[in-house]
């Protein structure tokens, strides 16, 4: 059971609606702004990121090892994002996990970077 004190603080900042709608409309923001840039980088298959805080993004097009992918973006440009391989044993290396609950100015330099990398990877 957590302590008392942190469950009053949570009901506290539940009665903070303007922060809480401030938040929504930041990822909500995000989301769209993530979709639409990878899209544009020809990460297409997307699920559906209904009530969730990130994308599900299909990167097979680009490896076999999502895990390693992710380890080199993250050695190259300080983007971390998480292997599909921590949500689906069989697919999931295939797939990576991008949170965008974070600022939209991060948003958009993750966005920077990613393309970045993946121009310099294709003329590798």
């Amino acid at each position: 059971m957590p302590p008392t004190l942190s469950q009053h603080v949570a009901l506290a900042a539940m009665d903070e609606t303007a922060e809480l709608e401030s938040h929504v409309e930041t990822y909500a923001r995000n989301r769209s702004l993530l979709a639409d840039a990878l899209a544009g980088l020809g990460i297409e298959r997307i699920a559906p990121p209904d009530g969730a805080f990130y994308l599900y993004a299909d990167v097979g097009d680009f490896t076999r090892d999502s895990l390693a992918w992710c380890r080199e973006l993250l050695d190259a440009t300080g983007v971390a994002l998480n292997t599909g391989r921590d949500f689906d044993g069989a697919h999931g290396d295939r797939f990576v996990r991008i949170s965008f609950a974070v600022s939209t100015a991060e948003v958009l330099r993750a966005i920077e970077c990613l393309d970045a990398w993946l121009r310099r990877r294709k003329r590798a």
